[in-house]
């Protein structure tokens, strides 16, 4: 159980060091301003979502735009270049959808926590899942694979594809 906890909370400190590393550059986009190709894309892949904001951001030399929207009682972030291709989609699910390792890798390490929200994560051909789970008056968070496992941080992620890169 130390084990499973000790990865939570790189996977917390992961995601904080990701959330600063984001670009300085992040503006509002007005409806309006959304580029046709993204628009496409998202109406087309999710027909009853609702827009609820996009932002426009510069990561490096790229130009990226996230949309903040709800499908159904659901949350719903996609990140798209401006071509329309969805680089990393944030889906709110119903923990019915959850896979049983995953239920299992929850239970055990917490227990006595309750899951709050549950979240499917893809970014190109990697998906897992990222969930929120109350224990007691505390707000703990799992990112797991669909087995269970723990997932890698952003950073060792980066470092495997340098490594490969450099092969």
């Amino acid at each position: 159980m130390k084990t499973v906890q000790n990865f939570a909370w790189i996977g917390i400190v992961a995601l904080m060091v990701f959330a600063f590393s984001l670009p300085v550059y992040s503006r509002k986009v007005a409806k309006k301003d959304i580029p046709a190709a993204i628009t496409s894309a998202f109406t087309t892949s999710y027909p009853n979502a609702v827009i609820k904001k996009v932002s426009k951001e510069k990561e490096d030399s790229r130009v990226l735009y996230e949309v903040e929207s709800t499908n159904g009682e659901f949350s719903l972030d996609i990140v798209y270049s401006a071509d329309g291709t969805a680089l990393e989609i944030e889906e709110g699910i119903p923990q019915e959808d959850l896979t049983a390792p995953v239920k299992a890798a929850v239970q055990k390490a917490y227990p006595k926590g309750k899951i709050t929200k549950a979240e499917k994560l893809t970014r190109g051909n990697r998906s897992g899942y990222e969930i929120t789970v109350a224990v007691g008056k505390k707000v703990r968070a799992l990112a797991l694979d669909a087995n269970g496992n723990a997932l890698k941080s952003n950073e060792e992620d980066e470092k495997a594809e340098q490594e490969e890169g450099r092969k």
